[in-house]
């Protein structure tokens, strides 16, 4: 994400200016070591081994998910644990078929559901058919629905009562319809294009339609 390249960013450019003292804390109260000096682009070798330990520990950590079989989750007040070692679980859930290839995939938070990725039944290839994201309550937000070459070609929005209020359609990328809902009900702004390649926009209030095609 952005902190992790301006932590990267900001220590080459450090490297290359000399300059490194203050990055981390001043010289009196230093987060890590007090022997952390540059002396004209050249670091010691002690900030070398404690940079490269923060990195490893911290990249390591971000990409590094632990993945299990699916039947070796489960859960106690809605929290996912893992039952290999009866901790609450961080990681990926994965249903195989007999062949290996993944089915489905459940991905855990600390205990908490956070995606599902449902895949095609290609043995030679893991192409996502659905994509279903949940918030911290376990609700779903948005679901999108890819082709078989993995395009993106619907996706779906969700409220916080999990009702639809948006939707778009897309084909070979583009955006060819696009519809918005409130509790439930037609709402706001709608488009499509027509077979001869028009533009018709629509506009709904509370359900009922106040501009039509044009």
């Amino acid at each position: 994400g952005l902190r992790k390249s301006a932590f990267v960013s900001e220590f080459s450019l450090s490297l290359k200016s000399g300059f490194c003292t203050k990055i981390w804390g001043s010289s009196r109260n230093p987060p890590y070591t007090p022997d952390v000096i540059c002396n004209h682009g050249k670091i010691r070798n002690k900030m070398k081994f404690t940079i490269l330990t923060i990195l490893f520990l911290f990249f390591g950590k971000s990409y590094s998910q632990e993945k299990i079989e699916f039947e070796d989750v489960f859960f106690v007040n809605g929290i996912a644990y893992n039952k290999l070692n009866n901790q609450i679980f961080t990681g990926i859930a994965q249903n195989k078929n007999k062949n290996g290839h993944i089915k489905f995939e459940e991905i855990y938070d600390n205990g908490k559901l956070t995606k599902t990725l449902l895949y095609y039944n290609n043995n030679s290839k893991q192409i996502i058919s659905t994509e279903t994201i949940f918030n911290q309550e376990n609700k779903r937000v948005k679901v999108l629905n890819f082709s078989s070459d993995g395009k993106k070609i619907r996706e779906t929005t969700f409220d916080e009562n999990e009702k639809k209020s948006e939707y778009n359609s897309y084909e070979n990328g583009n955006l060819i319809l696009h519809e918005e809902f409130k509790n439930g009900k037609k709402n706001g702004k709608w488009f499509c294009y027509n077979d001869d390649g028009t533009k018709c926009e629509m506009e709904y209030s509370s359900g009922k339609k106040i501009k039509d095609c044009r």
